[in-house]
This record gives C-alpha cells, sequence and structure tokens, in this order.
C-alpha cells in the first residue's frame, strides 16, 4: 500500500488584509492551499 505524500507549506503569506502589495485575502490563500492538497499550511 503507497500512501500519498504530506504537504506541508510554512511560510510568510501576503494576504492584502495585512500587505499592501497582495492581491488575495487570507480565505483565498487558505482554500487555493486546500485546493492543491495541503494538509497543514501556516501563515506568519
Amino acid at each position: 500500500m503507497r500512501s500519498e505524500p504530506w504537504k506541508v507549506s510554512l511560510h510568510g503569506g501576503h494576504s492584502r488584509a495585512y500587505c499592501d502589495h497582495a492581491h488575495s485575502t487570507l480565505r483565498e490563500i487558505i482554500e487555493a492551499a486546500i485546493a492543491f492538497g495541503y494538509s497543514t499550511f501556516g501563515v506568519t
């Protein structure tokens, strides 16, 4: 039985609520991470 890779992203995300040059909202960033299959996603 082969397991799926565990996708993790821990980085400084840029949402427009916190950064003037960002384009996406924090919700959009998290929803994109879910759509790409990340099981763990951290934003600083």
